[in-house]
């Protein structure tokens, strides 16, 4: 009787113990199929990385790290007095040669209108070729006015669109060359998250894996 009893004894622990890790492994199986998580994540963005087209003193620096800015705003400024004095010193070159070229033109027209029968060809072409020289050296002017202007309007570095500005290494005072980058823009409209296994909220994931200075805004965080 003691042996069948310690038989029963044992066959109902065993089964008893089988029912828990039954219970066990299905609890743990809808736990991981409803509601998993993980820590793991891919977050992505699109960064700009941000360079002057020219050269020269940083001037002043409008931004810090970290900063929410909208498109166009400025971000720093790069040695304006020096590009405006390059400026008007390409517009006068222009002014002046406008002038050569009309005094020019008019002497040519003079000489073609009298002809041969006041005076040589080659003095005829000649003034023909003055001309020509001066309207060349004044198309080279207008071109380096032109760029002189370009240079002038891209000394004010602007963000090129809503974003937060991140790895800012530029201050008031330093040197700059050009093309070197000075700051990396992240575009506030372009943010991916990627849990590598499902993920409860969307919420939870940029709660995890961003910095609270720069949650989006979407996500009421």
């Amino acid at each position: 009787m003691k042996t069948l009893t310690r038989k029963l004894s044992r066959t109902a622990i065993t089964l008893v113990l089988v029912i828990l890790a039954f219970i066990a492994i299905f609890r743990a199986w809808v736990y991981y199929t409803e509601s998993p998580w993980t820590r793991d994540a891919r977050f992505s963005a699109d960064v700009v990385a941000i360079a002057p087209d020219v050269a020269g003193l940083i001037t002043h620096v409008n931004v810090h790290d970290n900063q929410l800015v909208k498109k166009d705003q400025v971000l720093f400024t790069i040695d304006q007095p020096r590009y405006q004095k390059a400026l008007a010193e390409a517009e006068a070159d222009v002014a002046y040669y406008q002038v050569l070229a009309q005094e020019k033109r008019q002497e040519a027209g003079r000489r073609n209108r009298l002809g041969v029968q006041a005076m040589s060809r080659e003095e005829i072409d000649q003034a023909n070729n003055v001309l020509q020289t001066v309207l060349h050296q004044l198309a080279k002017a207008q071109a380096t006015r032109d760029l002189a202007k370009l240079d002038l309007e891209r000394t004010v570095i602007r963000a090129p669109a809503d974003g937060w500005v991140t790895n800012l290494n530029v201050y008031a005072g330093e040197f700059i060359t050009r093309g070197s980058t000075a700051v990396a823009l992240v575009k506030r409209t372009l943010f991916t998250c990627r849990p590598i296994w499902k993920r409860p909220s969307w919420k939870a994931c940029v709660r995890d894996i961003v910095p609270k200075s720069r949650r989006l805004a979407a996500t009421g965080y």
